[in-house]
């Protein structure tokens, strides 16, 4: 950097060494005795006439004696108004020389663009005074008023002076541009008739300091007031350029050319690091104005920190040695030559290199050294023992795609979630308040000894339950906040009776428009104050009662205002103030009717009784005159009662319950909404249009057609600076969901609608389209519900993170996945206790001794003889209509082994779960849930007793559900337990040995084994209950054994082992033989339900028809990608458990996207060719063998690939 031809460059390369003669002082001025704060009884004597420097390290107690006790006591001697009260002292003295005293602090200049320079200064007095002085101005009455942008006369009322429109954008930045009306200029009209010197006042404000000094030389007045920022070196300053633009090195220039006006010669000027800010270059300035207010006869103390200003000066005080209680006692003073001897002082060596005088060299920090270590590229865990983890140490690369696999249960999901994201979220949140972290999910602490590296971290963890009837594509996005923002901030809003758009309407008109609205009726005038806020409103009602109002309409209800009233914090409010009364043809209605838009904001309601007329000075309509509240966001979403449709509360359709029969059963009835043809919302929102487009057009587009019709937008000036910002985030939004094969969704598509792939995208697009740089993302399993072909196209949008510079984990099975990534740690070797170690890692090539890898090498397995579908009943759909399926007949072969294929949104999803499943389950007489999908007719069903999904939902959402008691073999166990000598002799019967019963369970947890224990900013703790040691039940009920073993034992044994102590007992044995085929043999029997993934419980569910299925009679079971959550060898196990189905009767239909289930089928059929208005129909159906000769199929072309293996 030294270099550098630069300014900083320079300053470097220069000692900058200060030498110079020291000033005498004509006095002093004593402090005894101050004692505020750290100061220790200090006296100190502060020279009159030169420079004092008060140097220390912070918290040594230079602000407690210089700005807290010195300058409030001189203040207070000479009369002069102070900020507070001087902190304790015991006398001060030798003051009485002083003409004044000037104190300039760090507080910020100003927050808002209406200050300037010249108005800081007193400047703009001067200029308003001599633009008054002139003859147009005198003969058209112009006061200096006219002339100030603060004050309504001569300025822009568009803008009120501002020069620049600010428009709240909420959660983006504000966006700030010129006036349209006076282009930033601040003044409009006659007033700029007026000129002095060949200038308008607009003008003046366009000037630097240096060219005002320039053109006004010959006017004294001025070119003494513009003086100031010329001595401060302020002169390129542009005299209106707002004080909120300044830099800190500016701002503390101002400030010191303000205390130069202000300070009379021979005052007393106090300065708190004036080089706040100041670059090297700008010291030397500074230190001339300095001296030159010695030089007239000032006395100057500065508290500061650099150096070469304590150089500069003639005196230094000293103050530590050190901070707090360590400092308060002056450790050094004198000229800056005896300081810099001092050894005691802390200051001393650095103010000796100031002066040139120190023989070390620079500071370490400017010594060439070589760092030791090159940064770091990667995370480091060291002992990490969650779970099933076996204290296991691993590198993980940064700025890569990393895949974690292994076999179900091997503690891939606990090291990526569990250790490495819950110790990323909770660095990030331990940055936060108490106060914030209380309201944020927290991750407990992992078992971990170390994790280094590690940067902040998102998440995105595999959630099958469906989102909400209120969520659309476009909200679960975030792309309709954009678009929100964008109708709520430059939309034309049109009458919702009369469709023409609104406009401006003097109070004169609205008054017309009331008496043709009401007539003679007497009428309550309300000024609207709150509109949808939430708060007590305390002050609001204290000021409107200071006010002269006695009354206000409270949300709905008119209510007399009393003192300290006051409101719900929590909920929404609407205040508007009663203004008066009135007759429609009084004279007073013209009166109170702009005093209510006054107090409004130009908006107000009159009421008659039940019948009542918003009104609005700034937006109303031209015919009929009823008044608009300004546009919010709100107004456009359905979740919000502002926005939504007041007849279906923004659902889109009506929904009437009502009570039948004897028993008195709830009945629903449903209908689509007319009143807002299923948009969902208001006649307001709707009747606002952008480019000539409403927001419900737009929401009724695919997200390939919003892209164009965004990206088409014809927005001009001010519309197109405001949208500019929320139009580029939608559209890189709207972008992610293209690049990932989803352009044919619709915006307004609810989200209860899409299929798991789908909605497995759109949430990857709402987390993923942010453009975060730096960030690990951590993913689980995000090709579930993805066909190979479209795995492509995902992966491509995760290298696109990498390459923005993130890292990215995903923990995955898919085999293209797994091929693709540049690190891949295995871990293994099986599951549960058998898991939790990192077997290989590395390039998948060159990986050794891994499951995954030899799972991934091996040839897919395709049956040597598959199931003839010849002479076989077949269950048959046609006509079916539902969705993007349009008139579909399709045929599923029964007692045999169906996989439905296609490409994500192809419609697979609608025809099995939603027609099939719910049609056949009408048929043979089952309760559906929601109705079917349309058809025309089903056949071939009479040979089914039942149709069961078996889904990934939870199988127990509490710890109360365990394994052993969802598949119904803790009865059995009971039953053991209770038919030992031991429990015969207690009394004890089966219900003794349940944990849901209090007879038998821990009084303490409940039977849970564990206590919650909530820790309000620290997340929550599920603690092992000390009294039964997380066994569950009381001692008396533990006595009793079972092959050596009690109930809190048996419920501890996993799968695996429970096959061997329950080998004599079949009942148990066999469906415990069934979950350990299917890989979940590491699964504890009492292992709590909510703690399983949808893979697993999946699973638990196939297990327990197995068992149950037996005496049910032919089944149809259809499940939906059962392949998720599995490694390649669990895959192989699941299609034995299914080929069990078929051979004793039952028929299997599966949607899926796993090649080796597809190789496996008896029949496909595929849907397609592709997703959304260009799928639901019949690409192919038939044998694997039959499909992989489709071109047309992209399922073909899969299984060509894997049958040339």
């Amino acid at each position: 950097m030294r270099k550098a031809k630069t300014a900083t460059g320079a300053a470097l390369k220069s000692n900058r060494a200060v030498f110079g003669t020291r000033r005498e002082a004509a006095g002093t001025i004593e402090v005894t005795g101050a004692s505020g704060h750290n100061l220790r009884s200090v006296d100190a004597s502060f020279p009159l006439g030169v420079m004092t420097c008060v140097t220390g390290v912070s918290g040594s107690g230079k602000s407690s004696l210089v700005l807290e006790t010195l300058l409030p006591a001189i203040q207070r001697q000479l009369g002069v108004k102070s900020d507070g009260a001087p902190l304790e002292h015991e006398s001060i003295i030798g003051f009485e020389p002083l003409q004044g005293v000037v104190g300039v602090d760090q507080a910020p200049l100003g927050r808002t663009s209406r200050g300037n320079a010249a108005t800081y200064l007193k400047i703009w007095e001067a200029f308003r005074k001599r633009f008054t002085q002139q003859p147009l101005a005198k003969e058209r009455g112009y006061k200096p008023g006219f002339f100030s942008f603060n004050v309504a006369g001569g300025r822009c009322e568009a803008c009120r002076g501002d020069g620049a429109e600010t428009v709240e954008m909420q959660f983006l930045a504000d966006v700030v541009f010129s006036c349209p009306e006076c282009q930033g200029r601040r003044f409009v009209g006659p007033v700029l008739d007026v000129e002095y010197m060949g200038l308008n006042i607009a003008d003046v404000l366009e000037l630097t300091a240096q060219q005002a000094a320039e053109h006004f030389g010959d006017d004294a007045i001025l070119s003494r007031a513009l003086r100031p920022l010329l001595d401060v070196g302020l002169g390129y300053l542009r005299l209106g350029q707002p004080l909120n633009t300044l830099s800190g090195g500016e701002a503390q220039r101002l400030k010191l050319a303000e205390a130069l006006l202000r300070a009379t010669p021979g005052s007393l000027l106090i300065f708190d690091e004036p080089t706040a800010g100041l670059h090297a270059n700008d010291i030397e300035p500074l230190m001339k104005v300095l001296g030159d207010l010695v030089a007239r006869g000032d006395t100057v103390i500065v508290v500061e920190h650099d150096m070469h200003v304590a150089a500069h000066a003639d005196y230094v005080i000293d103050l530590g040695p050190g901070a707090g209680d360590g400092g308060g006692r002056i450790v050094a003073k004198g000229s800056p030559e005896t300081v810099a001897k001092k050894k005691s002082s802390q200051t001393a060596p650095y103010l000796a290199r100031a002066l040139g005088k120190s023989k070390g060299k620079r500071a370490a920090a400017a010594k060439k050294t070589k760092a030791s270590t090159a940064p770091l590229r990667e995370i480091r865990i060291a002992g990490a023992r969650e779970h099933n983890l076996k204290n296991i140490t691993v590198h993980i690369p940064r700025d890569q795609l990393v895949v974690v696999t292994g076999p179900s249960g091997s503690g891939k999901s606990t090291l990526a979630f569990d250790v490495l994201f819950a110790e990323g979220q909770r660095r990030y949140l331990e940055t936060l308040s108490p106060y914030a972290r209380q309201y944020m999910p927290q991750l407990p602490r992992p078992a971990v000894d170390q994790v280094v590296g590690v940067p902040p971290s998102v998440s995105l963890e595999q959630r099958m339950t469906r989102a909400g009837a209120n969520s659309t594509v476009a909200t679960v996005t975030e792309v309709s906040h954009y678009l929100r923002l964008i109708w709520a901030r430059i939309g034309v809003l049109h009458c919702v009776d009369c469709e023409v758009p609104i406009a401006a309407r003097p109070a004169t008109q609205l008054v017309h428009d009331v008496k043709r609205r009401f007539g003679s009726k007497k009428l309550t005038l309300l000024a609207p104050v709150v509109r949808g806020r939430k708060g007590i409103h305390r002050e609001l009602f204290k000021k409107a009662m200071k006010d002269g109002f006695i009354e206000a309409r409270i949300d709905g209800e008119l209510q007399t205002l009393e003192p300290g009233m006051k409101l719900d914090r929590y909920i929404e409010h609407d205040v508007e103030l009663v203004v008066g009364r009135a007759g429609g043809k009084s004279t007073e209605l013209l009166l109170l009717l702009e005093k209510a838009l006054e107090v409004g904001g130009g908006a107000a309601w009159a009421i008659a009784g039940k019948d009542e007329m918003q009104l609005s000075s700034k937006q109303a309509c031209p015919n009929c005159g009823r008044g608009y509240p300004e546009l919010d966001p709100r107004f456009f979403s359905f979740n919000t009662r502002q926005g939504q449709c007041p007849a279906c509360e923004g659902r889109g359709e009506i929904i009437k319950k009502s009570w039948r029969g004897r028993r008195r059963k709830r009945a629903v009835e449903k209908r689509l909404c007319d009143q807002c043809e299923q948009t969902r919302l208001s006649p307001l929102a709707r009747g606002v249009t952008v480019d000539e487009m409403s927001i419900t057009t737009l929401f009724d587009l695919s997200v390939s057609e919003a892209v164009e019709t965004l990206g088409q937008m014809d927005l001009r000036g001010r519309d197109a600076i405001i949208a500019k910002t929320p139009l580029q985030e939608a559209l890189r939004r709207l972008s992610f969901l293209e690049e990932v094969g989803l352009g044919y969704l619709g915006l307004g598509r609810t989200a209860n609608t899409l299929s798991g792939g789908e909605m497995q995208r759109v949430r990857l697009a709402a987390q993923l389209g942010s453009g975060l740089t730096g960030v690990l993302y951590v993913l689980d399993e995000p090709t579930i519900g993805l066909h190979p072909r479209d795995t492509g196209r995902l992966l491509t949008a995760l290298r696109g993170l990498v390459d923005r510079g993130n890292s990215v984990l995903v923990v995955e099975h898919d085999a293209d996945t797994i091929r693709a990534a540049d690190h891949v740690i295995d871990v293994g070797p099986g599951g549960g206790k058998h898991g939790g170690r990192v077997v290989s890692q590395g390039k998948l090539s060159k990986m050794k001794g891994s499951v995954t890898a030899a799972a991934l090498e091996r040839p897919p397995k395709v049956p040597a003889r598959r199931r003839t579908t010849q002479g076989v009943s077949w269950l048959e759909l046609t006509g079916v209509t539902h969705h993007n399926l349009e008139n579909v007949h399709v045929r599923f072969p029964l007692e045999r082994f169906v996989t439905v294929t296609g490409v994500s949104g192809s419609g697979k999803s609608s025809l099995v779960r939603e027609v099939l499943l719910r049609a056949t389950r009408e048929a043979v007489g089952m309760v559906n849930d929601s109705a079917a999908g349309e058809l025309e007719k089903i056949k071939g069903f009479k040979s089914l007793n039942r149709a069961i999904e078996i889904d990934q939902s939870p199988i127990g959402r509490t710890p109360r559900s365990v394994p052993a008691t969802y598949i119904g073999l803790w009865n059995t166990v009971r039953q053991l337990l209770a038919g030992t000598p031991e429990a015969r002799a207690r009394g004890y019967t089966a219900s003794r040995f349940s944990f849901n019963v209090d007879q038998g369970r821990c009084p303490e947890c409940k039977g849970q084994g564990s206590i919650h224990v909530e820790m309000s900013f620290l997340p929550d703790v599920d603690v092992p209950c000390e009294t039964c040691n997380g066994m569950r039940f009381t001692p008396e009920t533990l006595a009793v054994r079972w092959q050596g073993l009690n109930a809190g034992e048996l419920l501890e044994l996993e799968v695996a082992e429970a096959v061997e102590v329950f080998s004599p007992v079949k009942t148990i044995r066999q469906p415990l033989e069934l979950l350990d085929e299917l890989g979940l043999g590491y699964l504890h029997l009492g292992q709590p339900s909510n703690t399983l993934s949808g893979g697993e419980a999946q699973r638990i569910k196939l297990v327990s028809e197995l068992a149950a299925g037996l005496n049910a009679g032919p089944t149809l079971y259809v499940m939906d990608e059962p392949t998720t959550g599995l490694h390649r060898d669990d895959v192989d196990r699941l299609l034995g458990v299914l080929d069990r189905l078929v051979n004793r009767g039952d028929s299997v239909v599966v949607i899926e996207h796993h090649p080796d289930v597809m190789l496996a089928a008896d029949w496909i059929i595929d849907l397609g060719p592709e997703g959304g208005i260009d799928g639901g129909r019949i690409v192919a159906q038939g044998t694997p063998e039959t499909i992989a000769k489709r071109k047309r199929s992209h399922t073909g072309q899969v299984l060509r690939r894997e049958l040339g293996r």
